[in-house]
């Protein structure tokens, strides 16, 4: 996959550099949305990928299907079971990816929560 389909690599690669606007602006060229949108939801990927300080006590799985902008979302308080997740949605997902969750989540309008 390229960077148009799936940004993620790209973005993570650009927030480990400290390049945030750069991050942001493949957001929106990828998924669209508005500036605050684009920005809130890197700053949140930021946050859950690289964490500082204390290990968190949440966790999530963030995955889409190949034809789809809307990301699912699912939480839990277990790496392992995140974990577990993620193997179950690999082989029919595009893109799937677990975050630790240190920081209040923002879902955008194209994130979609699931139980």
């Amino acid at each position: 996959m390229d960077t148009a389909t799936n940004p993620i690599p790209a973005i993570l690669d650009l927030l480990r550099e400290d390049r945030l606007i750069e991050a942001i602006k493949i957001f929106r060229t990828t998924y669209g949305g508005g500036l605050r949108e684009a920005k809130d939801a890197i700053e949140t990927i930021r946050d859950a990928c690289m964490p500082r300080g204390n290990m968190p006590a949440e966790y999530i799985v963030v995955s889409r299907d190949e034809d789809d902008v809307t990301f699912q979302v699912t939480r839990t308080d277990s790496k392992e079971h995140a974990m577990k997740i993620a193997d179950g949605l690999v082989d029919y997902r595009a893109e799937v990816m677990v975050a630790s969750v240190i920081a209040c989540s923002v879902i955008t309008r194209h994130m979609r929560e699931v139980a």
